[in-house]
C-alpha cells in the first residue's frame, strides 16, 4: 500500500486538456443567432466543428479522475477520514468556485436580457446542487452527479469496515454497465416501438443523478486507485477493462452525429483514458521528473475547474457580444482570452474562499 501521497502531476494536465475540449465542444455549437445548436449550418466556428459533441467526452474523463481522486481521499493515509471530514473537504473543494462562477453566470445572462427572477432561481438551484434544474449554467448537471457520488462514498465510510471501496466500485460499475448495455440495445433497435418508448425515458436526467449512466467511469477510477495503492492484479484489471469498454459504449452513444464523428469521439476518449492511466502508473517517475514544475502543474489542474465553470454561460454571452463587432477568429480569440483571465481570477479568489469556508464548517 502507498504510504505517502503522490501528486500525480500528469492528472493535472489531463484535467486542463479535458476542460479545454469541453469548451471547444460547446463553442463549436455556438450559432449565428446566439446560443448553442447542433446544426452545423448555423454555427460560426467551422474550424472547430470537429469538436461538436466529440469534445463532450472531457466530462467522462473528469468522472474517471474523480473516481480515482475520491477513492484516494476516502482511503486516507493510515486510516480513512470520518464521513463528516470527507464530505466537508469535498464541499470546500467544490463550492467556492461554483458560487463565484454561478454569480458571474447570473450577471452574464441577466445582462443579456434574460428574466432576473428565473435566473435567480436557477442560480440558487445551482448553488446548492439541486437534483432538479434548470441551472444557471449548462455544466452544473455534472457537479450534481459528482455530489451524488461523494455522498455515496460518504455513506460507505459511515458503514465502517463491512464495505470496501473496491466492492462499491464493482457494484456501481456492474449496475451502470447493465444500464449502458440496455441503452445500446434500445438504440440499435430504434425502429421498434418499445425502443421509441423506453429510450427517451432512460435518457432522462434522473438516471444520470442515480449514477446509472456514468457510474462506470467513477468505478473505473476507483479500481485504478485500488490497484495503484495495493498492487495491480489480473482480476481487477479485467473488471476495470469491462467498465472502460462500457464507458466507451456510453461515449459512442453520447456522440449524436455520423459514424465518423462517433469514431473520433471514441478515439479521443481512448487517448484521454491512456493519459490518465499513464499519469497514474508512472506517477512516481513523473513526480520526480516534474518536481521543478510543481507550481505550473498544480496551476494547470487548478485552473481547469474555473474554465469548466465559466466557459458556457459566460462564454456564450461573450461570443454573442463580440460576434458582429469583430471577425470570427478575433471573436474566438478575444472570448477565449477573457475566459482564461476570468478563470485565473476565480482561481485566485477561490483559495482564500476555501480557507474561510473551512473555518466556518470546522466550527
Amino acid at each position: 500500500m502507498l504510504k505517502t501521497r503522490i501528486q500525480f502531476f500528469a492528472i493535472d494536465a489531463v484535467r486542463l486538456f479535458s476542460a479545454l475540449i469541453v469548451l471547444l465542444n460547446h463553442w463549436a455549437q455556438f450559432a449565428r443567432g446566439g446560443g448553442v445548436t447542433q446544426d452545423s449550418s448555423l454555427t460560426i466556428f467551422g474550424d472547430i466543428n470537429v469538436f461538436s459533441d466529440v469534445g463532450a467526452i472531457g466530462v467522462e474523463t473528469f468522472f474517471i479522475i474523480s473516481g480515482f481522486v475520491i477513492a484516494m481521499s476516502a482511503s486516507g493515509v493510515g486510516k480513512p477520514p470520518s464521513p463528516r471530514h470527507f464530505l466537508t473537504m469535498r464541499a470546500i473543494r467544490l463550492l467556492p468556485a461554483l458560487w463565484i462562477s454561478a454569480g458571474i453566470a447570473f450577471a452574464a445572462r441577466t445582462l443579456s436580457g434574460e428574466p432576473v427572477r428565473s435566473m435567480a432561481l436557477a442560480t440558487m438551484r445551482s448553488s446548492v446542487l439541486s437534483p432538479i434544474g434548470p441551472y444557471i449554467d449548462g455544466v452544473v448537471w455534472s457537479l450534481v452527479v459528482e455530489a451524488v457520488f461523494y455522498v455515496l462514498v460518504g455513506v460507505l465510510i459511515l458503514s465502517g469496515p463491512r464495505w470496501k471501496l473496491e466492492r462499491l466500485a464493482v457494484w456501481l460499475g456492474v449496475i451502470s454497465t447493465i444500464y449502458i448495455i440496455t441503452l445500446s440495445l434500445l438504440s440499435a433497435l430504434s425502429g421498434l416501438s418499445i425502443s421509441a418508448q423506453l429510450l427517451p425515458l432512460l435518457l432522462r436526467f434522473p438516471f444520470k443523478v442515480l449514477l446509472l449512466r456514468h457510474g462506470v467511469f467513477f468505478a473505473a477510477g476507483m479500481l485504478l486507485w485500488s490497484m495503484k495503492s495495493n498492487g495491480f492484479d489480473r482480476h481487477k484489471m479485467a473488471i476495470m477493462g469491462i467498465f472502460l469498454l462500457a464507458g466507451l459504449a456510453e461515449v459512442v452513444l453520447s456522440v449524436e452525429r455520423t459514424l465518423v464523428f462517433r469514431i473520433l469521439g471514441a478515439a479521443l476518449w481512448i487517448i484521454s483514458v491512456a493519459m490518465v492511466l499513464a499519469g497514474v502508473v508512472w506517477g512516481e517517475w513523473l513526480e520526480q521528473r516534474l518536481k521543478n514544475r510543481r507550481r505550473i502543474m498544480q496551476f494547470m489542474g487548478g485552473i481547469s475547474y474555473p474554465i469548466y465553470l465559466n466557459h458556457y454561460s459566460l462564454g456564450m454571452a461573450l461570443l454573442a457580444l463580440l460576434f458582429g463587432r469583430s471577425g470570427t477568429t478575433a471573436t474566438f480569440l478575444l472570448a477565449f482570452a477573457a475566459i482564461m483571465a476570468i478563470s485565473v481570477a476565480v482561481f485566485a479568489i477561490e483559495r482564500p474562499a476555501q480557507r474561510k469556508l473551512k473555518r466556518l464548517l470546522a466550527n
